[in-house]
């Protein structure tokens, strides 16, 4: 069992033992193990796939059965869709649980994807709220008399916490070890192991394309940097996505660009 699947299964074990009555569920990745406990509870459990219905049926179901009921999202900005719903609670006086899977708190302020500012988000309208790292976990300080905020942060979901192993791609083997480039050198900063593209908007991609070009490191591009499948760039061009990268030694990785999906 990972420590995801197992902080998962304290954090529902919690919400059972609170009264939670039903559960409203919204798809992620990040949440899969919080769904899997839950469904494997035996409550009710409801999908939705847009987070805002989803708080707001959550919050009609907690008024019809006059009990508890919570609403598990992902990561991000899906938390935030839960705003409206969550201050009609306070107003309402509704025991509305909001479970909000999360990225590990050493993400925070690091550019990750998926990863904001999650804890304390609801923090004028909450009646209770909790960053959850590890187990145990206790929610007796909430009284239900309005809504709570449970903030879970998880590692890789679902996944097995062994590395996958991988061969670093063909094509950039031999750019590991490169004298520095002129790029480079203005930057005043080392060699990146590998440059990350994120989002580029079209206007700046000719000069991002000629800075790689001089640049020479290995590139793991991201779809929406519109350079991915740049002819000029495949030479460093790292194929098979962030898995590639699990044998690679990274010590210095520069992002070019917005936050990527991957």
């Amino acid at each position: 069992m990972t420590a995801s699947e197992k902080l998962s299964r304290a954090v529902i074990a919690a919400c059972l033992r609170h009264g939670v009555a039903e559960f409203v569920i919204c798809p992620g990745s990040r949440n899969s193990p919080l769904i899997l406990e839950a469904v494997r509870s035996g409550l009710p459990a409801y999908p939705f796939f847009d987070e805002r219905a989803a708080g707001f049926f959550a919050l009609g179901r907690s008024l019809a059965l006059a009990q508890p009921v919570a609403v598990l999202t992902t990561s991000g900005t899906a938390v935030a869709e839960l705003y409206p719903a969550f201050v009609e609670a306070l107003y309402q006086r509704l025991s509305l649980l909001c479970v909000t899977a999360d990225r590990p708190a050493a993400f925070r302020g690091s550019g990750a994807p998926q990863s904001i500012e999650q804890p304390g988000l609801f923090c004028l309208y909450a009646t209770a709220s909790w960053d959850v790292r590890n187990d145990p976990v206790d929610l007796s300080s909430w009284d239900q008399d309005g809504p709570a905020h449970l903030n879970v942060c998880l590692t890789d979901p679902l996944l097995s916490p062994d590395p996958v192993s991988l061969p670093p791609p063909t094509s950039t083997s031999s750019r590991f070890e490169l004298p520095a480039s002129s790029a480079m050198a203005k930057l005043r900063i080392p060699i990146p192991d590998v440059i990350v593209l994120g989002s580029i908007r079209p206007c700046d991609r000719g000069r991002v394309r000629e800075f790689l070009r001089n640049c020479q490191s290995p590139i793991l591009a991201d779809a929406m940097s519109g350079l991915r499948e740049d002819e000029s760039l495949q030479p460093w061009m790292i194929r098979g996505g962030e898995r590639a990268l699990r044998n690679l030694p990274l010590r210095n990785v520069l992002r070019i660009g917005g936050v990527p999906t991957f």
